[in-house]
């Protein structure tokens, strides 16, 4: 995506007067800037999302593995950040990272800008950290309880004092996620306003914060169109999303610079590569699959130039190991052993979507992972599922998706455009139940 000119006419004239944060405040400069940073981080496009308990340094390193150029961490309370003991803050609040981990945004929520600059401060004297994101997407009772995530949305002024205090105050870049407000004109009002407060990208997640749960709806691709249109800083799109095929056709619609994804995510790591292993981080996948369908491209030229594509084509198949859910659940047990989260349900929420149908299938198995104490009751846990499908035939099907179309019950037809979404129980284990191990995790960014 090619940074817009920030002296353009429609940069000059897109904000209003009443939302800058400052009468010096240059947004041409603003916006070269934030352009500079987002190419020094290599222009990502696959991000992982921000969420709670889930998108920890295991997950992430997972997920970078296939294809992901860009991960949040889970979202941090600021005020409870610095309530805990220093030496403790980082690790129980999943800011730990490595070099393999870069580029890495910390998502902060909070209302008091001064503790959230506090909190900031210390959070990017970390290194790998790159920006620290706002949160003003969360529509859970818990944000609304504590006045933050979506329910700041309609406070401008508070919104726009948080967003101008961090970038003055920081040395890194501020972001902010946000959702759709009722109206075009308000939203885009608000964007306007977060980006000359110092916003220096922006994710936009195409819904209200009253479109959650049971009346979650359509994402809606052409308002983010709209705003990417007016926005001079990058643009992420959330919301929509199911496979790789959705990210293009979002990148397409929309004309984003970046797609974020997270309850796909959270059931499939591998859905930024189709699956494949990727050599090194931030390669993007080879499009040696047809979009949907999973099946190897036909080659339609004849003679010597056909025969030869073939052979190749081939040989890149051979050297990128499609891995299933089984594959992936394992995978991260792995990573866990060397970089173990504070709390094991997090691995336990993890390898319960991994590993849905597998857990669906055989009850016993699911019920030992709700009590496993250790990772390594866990590994055994998918080993025995593993073990079980093989022996009855059934490896295919336990190894494929499924824990992120639980409410879907008819097809979904292609970018989040159609389709009905129904909240669904499974033997007892619905959204919230099972530790908490549903869209609790991932509700605010849910896809």
């Amino acid at each position: 995506m090619t940074a817009p000119d920030p002296a353009s006419e429609h940069t000059a004239g897109g904000v209003p007067q009443s939302a800058t944060s400052s009468p010096t405040f240059d947004l041409a400069s603003h916006a070269a800037q934030a352009w500079e940073w987002y190419r020094n981080m290599g222009s990502p496009q696959y991000v992982c999302a921000p969420m709670v308990d889930q998108s920890e340094l295991a997950f992430r390193l997972l997920c970078r593995r296939y294809g992901t150029q860009l991960a949040y961490s889970p979202m941090v309370h600021a005020a409870c950040y610095l309530r805990e003991k220093r030496s403790k803050r980082n690790d129980i609040f999943f800011c730990n990272t490595t070099p393999e981990d870069y580029p890495l945004i910390v998502q902060l929520c909070g209302n008091d800008p001064e503790i959230l600059l506090a909190a900031a401060k210390e959070i990017c004297r970390i290194d790998g950290v790159c920006a620290i994101d706002l949160n003003l997407g969360c529509p859970q009772g818990i944000a609304r309880k504590g006045k933050y995530g979506a329910f700041l949305l309609h406070q401008t002024d508070l919104v726009v004092k948080i967003v101008s205090t961090l970038a003055q105050g920081l040395d890194k870049p501020v972001t902010c996620k946000i959702r759709l407000l009722p109206s075009f004109k308000d939203t885009m009002s608000l964007c306007h306003a977060l980006v000359a407060a110092g916003c220096s990208l922006l994710t936009v997640h195409g819904r209200t914060k009253d479109q959650n749960k049971h009346l979650v709806g359509m994402c809606d691709w052409e308002m983010i169109r709209r705003i990417k249109e007016e926005m001079v800083i990058p643009v992420f799109a959330n919301g929509g999303i199911s496979d790789l095929d959705d990210v293009l056709r979002c990148m397409e619609a929309t004309g984003v610079d970046g797609v974020m994804s997270s309850e796909a995510l959270l059931e499939n790591p591998g859905l930024f590569s189709r699956n494949m292993r990727l050599s090194k981080q931030g390669e993007k996948v080879k499009e040696v699959y047809r979009p949907g369908g999973g099946e190897k491209r036909e080659e339609k030229k004849r003679g010597k130039e056909g025969n030869d594509r073939r052979r190749q084509q081939q040989e890149e198949e051979r050297s990128l190991r499609r891995s299933n859910q089984l594959d992936l659940a394992e995978e991260y047990l792995q990573i866990v052993d060397q970089h173990p989260p504070e709390r094991l349900k997090c691995v336990r929420a993890h390898v319960f979507k991994m590993a849905f149908t597998g857990v669906q299938l055989y009850e016993d198995l699911r019920d030992n992972l709700v009590v496993a104490e250790t990772v390594e009751e866990i590994k055994e846990v998918v080993r025995e599922i593993r073990r079980r499908a093989v022996e009855e035939g059934r490896e295919e099907g336990v190894g494929e998706r499924s824990w992120y179309w639980r409410h879907w019950t008819e097809e979904k037809d292609g970018g989040g455009e159609s389709g009905v979404l129904e909240v669904v129980e499974h033997d007892g284990v619905g959204e919230e139940g099972f530790d908490g191990m549903g869209c609790l995790f991932g509700g605010e960014e849910g896809d």
